[in-house]
Order: C-alpha cells, then sequence, then structure tokens
C-alpha cells in the first residue's frame, strides 16, 4: 500500500539469547521504514511529556518484546507493537512505539 514510501533505512536488532561480557548479544536484520515523531501526555503520571518515534517498519522478520530499531545511529527501544495487516489479512507492516 506505501510500498514507495518506505525510504528510511533501519536495522532491527532482536535479542539471540546470549550475553557476552555482561551485555546482551544482538542479530541485527536490515529494514527500511516510515518515521514520525511523537508527543504524548501521559494522565496516569501526573502530566507527564512523554516523546519519542513511531516507526511503520517493513520487514520480514519477528519482533520480540525487548528489540531495538537503529536509525541514524541511535537505538530506540521498542514500547509497543500493533501489527498492520492489508485486507487479505497479510502483514503489510509495524507500528512500533519507541521510546
Amino acid at each position: 500500500m506505501f510500498e514507495d514510501r518506505y525510504r528510511e533505512a533501519v536495522i532491527l536488532r532482536v535479542p539471540s539469547g546470549n550475553v557476552a561480557d555482561g551485555k546482551p548479544v544482538w542479530t541485527e536484520y536490515p529494514g527500511k521504514a516510515i518515521v514520525n515523531d511523537y508527543v504524548e501526555r501521559d494522565s496516569a503520571a501526573d502530566g507527564k511529556i512523554n516523546s519519542g518515534k513511531v516507526f511503520l517498519l517493513k520487514c520480514e522478520y519477528a519482533l520480540a518484546p525487548d528489540s531495538q530499531i537503529v536509525y541514524n545511529g541511535q537505538a530506540y527501544d521498542l514500547k509497543s507493537v500493533k501489527i498492520c495487516r492489508d485486507l487479505d489479512s497479510r502483514i503489510e507492516c509495524y507500528r512500533c512505539k519507541c521510546i
């Protein structure tokens, strides 16, 4: 649907389950994304303002809850992931909200 708009190159980091020198070892996969910024007020935390990025991620790999997206050299932790499907029920992209 938005095939020509996935222009931003990103790297999806998925934890491999191994640890080296006290740090998790990542498996990295390339992907394409549409990137937008967001700002929201958290009503449960006394009106605290949160900001981050929303990625519409086009990739062929499964996302783990503790994955990261690397964009422009900066790693973003996944806060939430929603699967976006087309009318034929195929996965079109993943909507990843990152902090």
